[in-house]
């Protein structure tokens, strides 16, 4: 999770383990053949119910996957101000200064169309509203002056989590190292052996990776110890989107879409929690496995259809615009 920042939206009512409970017997997947070694029924079930997550979340947005938001704006190398978006959220649909009028969100590619504002350089000052800078960022500040880094666990953890951190050092070379006799690009850490400070020096990091740990990570600038990042047990491949915001907010307030979290752990809240539509979405992806696409198309309408039913009580009586999908009719793809 990101520093600095406040979350409010609907919390989930179903959590891996309870959907693991209540879902019928009907929708566990089946061996194929039935001696198929290694075969694990369950854990097959639980990643068809993150495949049907993801495939949700990316259909529209429903009950439980927009979630309001205030993140804090920090300064990059040339004063002006960035968001970065932590793992669970994947896009802001709308946003501005906390106590003034919100703005529409500008794609990446804005600054190159015909309207648009023109190249920016990133030495001039940003005023204006929010704009998309992309993804593949590591970090939800940038380190401001070059510095070791310490890494931190809020757990014990075991001999053998890792964390590999790739960067460039004060010149502006990348940052290499010797792991297990080998030369490579970045730095590892053994995390088992406690809190940690790098011998290398970083002045930029672009790219962490970590196995699954049992607490959450903290990453700080030694310098000064300034917080950079803080890493949830179950992530992995780090890769966080970023905003440039106008240098005079010191935070933004908006509207943002959830991003699919691979549940992993009994307790993970599951979005949207709608067991039903998790069950034809289940039925769905059955279908598809035996090349039935057009039985597995069926149940997932009808899931989206009841998601769309509940979106519409959730939002009493206030609906937002329908868009008929064109090349289904049946099917009905809300939008904000």
């Amino acid at each position: 999770m990101g520093e600095g920042g406040s979350f409010s939206g609907k919390m989930s009512s179903l959590s891996l383990r309870l959907a693991l409970e209540r879902l019928p017997a009907s929708v566990r997947p089946i061996a194929d053949p039935p001696d198929l070694e290694g075969f694990d029924p369950i854990e097959e079930l639980k990643n068809n119910i993150n495949r049907v997550l993801e495939r949700f979340i990316c259909e529209g947005k429903f009950v439980g996957t927009i979630q309001q938001a205030t993140i804090t704006a920090y300064e990059d190398a040339n004063d002006n101000k960035f968001i970065t978006l932590p793992r669970h959220l994947e896009t802001c649909l709308r946003g501005g200064k906390a106590g003034y009028k919100t703005t529409a969100v500008q794609s990446e590619w804005y600054q190159y169309l015909p309207q648009g504002r023109g190249i920016r350089k990133s030495t001039d000052a940003y005023y204006g509203p929010l704009q998309d800078i992309g993804e593949g960022f590591v970090t939800f500040r940038d380190i401001e002056t070059a510095s070791t880094l310490t890494l931190s666990s809020s757990e014990t953890e075991c001999a053998g989590s890792y964390i590999w951190i790739r960067g460039k050092d004060n010149n502006g070379d990348k940052i290499f190292s010797t792991v297990d006799g080998e030369r490579v690009e970045g730095i590892r850490l053994d995390l088992g052996d406690g809190t940690q400070t790098t011998s290398q020096t970083f002045k930029e990091i672009y790219g962490v990776e970590k196995t699954p740990t049992t607490g959450t990570i903290t990453l700080s600038a030694t310098t000064g110890s300034v917080t950079l990042a803080k890493y949830e047990a179950g992530e992995r491949a780090i890769s966080y989107r970023r905003y440039i915001v106008d240098k005079a907010w010191d935070a933004v307030q908006g509207i943002f879409k959830r991003r699919h979290v691979w549940a992993i752990s009994d307790n993970d809240p599951l979005y949207p929690d709608s067991l039903e539509a998790i069950k034809l979405g289940l039925m769905a992806i059955n279908a598809e496995e035996k090349a039935d696409v057009e039985r597995g198309q069926y149940y997932m309408d009808r899931a989206i259809l009841l998601l769309n039913a509940e979106l519409k009580e959730y939002n009493a009586g206030q609906e937002g615009v329908m868009q008929v999908a064109p090349w289904l009719t049946r099917r009905m793809v809300n939008m904000i």
